[in-house]
């Protein structure tokens, strides 16, 4: 099976949601499927894969649902309606989301989306953010294509398969300009913390401004040597541009910080 990276994720992102409305999404990590009457998603097991795959499944399958029974409800997560979690047979159902993931969303109607709408986006992802950590949940995978728009356009905050729950080793960690640099990660056995959190949020706040990833154009690799030296991107006319700097900085030490950053932002206008 493929493994496709996140640049090629991103590209095929637009035609993910009408697809799914016409048959299952095979993916590496379950199936995927809408129901008939269109209000829910169904993640399960692909049975007719080799053990190694279905394994994989399995555990990344298992931690979505028992993070979403350790979270609470909450308007930043999807609404869960049903799991079940016996071998090859578990599944986990939730709320179809009809604006599919902000990474679409902002590709698709760049010009018509307001700053208003830009700037709640960020600071309901900041707000997502805030509610995982508050329960010892780090998401691992923090990007706009994990970030998805419910009917109203608010952001629900998705794909907790492979993250850290209450301090377990996370099954994935960010890749291309979401990665925190590995020189300046902590020296762990877990691989992920706040702070590798709190830089993949910086990337989606200057993803939410002008719609593309920071470096879009580059290697995860050569992201990651610029990052290392300190070469950012030019934040010059983004949104929230001081807090963008300040997370990959890591000078604010946690969502809540974010927030009160967002805060102190919005009185300066």
């Amino acid at each position: 099976m493929e493994d496709l990276s996140s640049t090629q994720i991103a590209e095929h992102e637009l035609s993910l949601g009408d697809k799914l409305k016409i048959e299952p999404l095979i993916t590496a990590t379950g199936r995927i499927e809408l129901s008939a009457c269109g209000s829910r998603v169904t993640k399960s097991i692909i049975k007719e894969m080799p053990e190694f795959w279905r394994s994989i499944q399995r555990k990344q399958l298992r931690r979505e649902i028992d993070t979403y029974r350790h979270l609470p409800v909450h308007p930043r997560l999807v609404p869960v309606l049903d799991f079940g979690q016996d071998g090859d047979d578990a599944f986990l159902a939730i709320k179809y989301m009809p604006n599919r993931t902000l990474a679409a969303y902002l590709k698709q109607n760049e010009a018509a989306i307001t700053a208003e709408l830009r700037t709640r986006w960020i600071r309901q992802t900041a707000e997502g953010v805030a509610l995982l950590h508050a329960h010892n949940v780090i998401h691992a995978d923090l990007k706009p294509t994990n970030l998805l728009l419910d009917a109203d356009l608010n952001v629900r905050i998705a794909d907790f398969g492979g993250c850290s729950l209450l301090g377990q080793r996370p099954y994935i960690l960010e890749s291309g300009p979401f990665y925190l640099p590995a020189a300046w990660r902590e020296k762990d056995a877990l691989g992920c913390s706040v702070a590798t959190d709190i830089f993949g949020l910086g990337s989606c706040i200057f993803q939410i401004v002008p719609g593309k990833q920071p470096y879009d154009d580059m290697e995860d690799g050569d992201i990651e040597t610029k990052f290392t030296n300190q070469e950012f991107p030019s934040l010059d006319g983004v949104l929230c541009a001081d807090v963008v700097s300040r997370c990959w900085q890591s000078e604010l030490a946690s969502a809540e910080s974010v927030l009160d950053a967002l805060t102190l932002e919005e009185t300066k206008k």
